[in-house]
């Protein structure tokens, strides 16, 4: 038996992204895209940069992932 993988936070960002990216070849750059950016942690901070893509505006930092 394989042990059961539980979903992360991110993995359900994934599959939400998945389903708004229908072509798997623009998910596929969506997805290197936001891994280098913030490794899918809606939480990410680096200096005045939020969240998955990683914007510079405080209104991008109080939006729900």
């Amino acid at each position: 038996m394989q042990p059961v993988h539980a979903a992360t936070q991110s993995d359900y960002w994934k599959l939400y992204a998945h389903l708004k990216i229908v072509d798997s070849e623009q998910y596929k750059c969506f997805d290197w895209i936001i891994t280098k950016e913030s490794r899918w942690n809606s939480n990410a901070r680096n200096g005045s940069h939020y969240g998955l893509g990683q914007m510079r505006s405080t209104w991008y930092k109080n939006l729900d992932p």
